[in-house]
């Protein structure tokens, strides 16, 4: 799975691709560099990482791509099944943020077995929070930093 993270829809901040391997993910930033993210760290992630607060999402926009080579039946059932989800989805945020957009694409691909799902996600981050909140741990990390070396003397 290739993955592009972009600013402005231009500036390419980090690009690369995703493959699974036995012990879990491995996430490629350049062509000899990895991040190898474990199965067993993905069950304590949710009390590593604490979300930001002040983040909204503005569109999210998703095209799949789904063919077999035996029958039509499957993928006609899985586009089905694939709009219906994304109209519950789209109903549900149309109440709760009204302010995001989401659209779906589903193509059927006769003859070649296929299934890619591209996704689009536009996030409007508050910039001086983020600024803040950056402030806010490098001071306590050079305050910790301080304390140890005290301790240390």
């Amino acid at each position: 799975m290739f993955y592009y993270i972009n600013l402005f829809s231009f500036i390419n901040l980090l690009s690369g691709y995703v493959e699974r391997i036995e012990e879990g993910f491995a996430v490629h930033v350049t062509k000899n560099k990895a991040i190898i993210i474990e199965y067993s760290s993905l069950l304590t992630f949710r009390k590593k990482v604490k979300p930001l607060k002040d983040y909204h999402f503005v569109k999210f926009y998703t095209d799949i791509q789904i063919g077999t080579n035996d029958s039509a039946v499957f993928p006609f059932t899985v586009s089905f099944l694939v709009q219906m989800i994304q109209n519950f989805f789209s109903w549900f945020f149309y109440h709760k943020k009204p302010q995001l957009k989401t659209e779906t694409n589903v193509f059927l691909i006769e003859g070649e077995n296929r299934l890619e799902i591209f996704c689009k996600v536009v996030v409007v981050l508050n910039l001086l929070m983020m600024i803040i909140s950056l402030i806010k741990i490098l001071t306590e990390k050079i305050i910790y930093a301080n304390r140890n070396r005290k301790q240390q003397n």
